[in-house]
């Protein structure tokens, strides 16, 4: 190893990218009658229904993207989706409950089409 001026090469540590926080979205899907624009962005899910790597409630953020899909109940293919935000949760004794805010139309991400109703992580955005 050759020495610099200075001694040896030193390692470098680079601060962690800011974009893998936000890497992490939810995919919240429901069939339920009234989702996502009708029901005043507030929604809840039985914790039966978190799924993956949310089923830890107490993992779940606030202000995390996120994107809502209506299915049809019987076919289970998508009837509309939205991108939007994650507000506000709060956990409680039976269910968790959410805040959330709608944005633009958007699909429905590929690796979810036919999933049962749930809340989902998704870290390909």
């Amino acid at each position: 190893m050759q020495l610099g001026p200075r001694g040896p090469p030193r390692s470098v540590i680079y601060p962690a990218d800011q974009r893998c926080i936000l890497a992490l979205r939810y995919v919240l899907i429901t069939s339920r009658s009234n989702h996502w624009d009708r029901v005043g962005n507030v929604s809840s899910f039985p914790y039966h229904m978190l799924r993956g790597a949310v089923m830890n409630p107490e993992k779940l953020a606030d202000h995390t993207p996120a994107v809502f899909v209506k299915v049809d109940k019987e076919m289970r293919t998508p009837e509309k989706s939205w991108e939007g935000e994650v507000i506000k949760v709060t956990r409680r004794a039976d269910k968790v409950w959410l805040e959330f805010r709608l944005g633009r139309a958007t699909t429905c991400p590929e690796n979810f089409a036919g999933s049962p109703d749930g809340w989902y992580t998704d870290g390909t955005t």
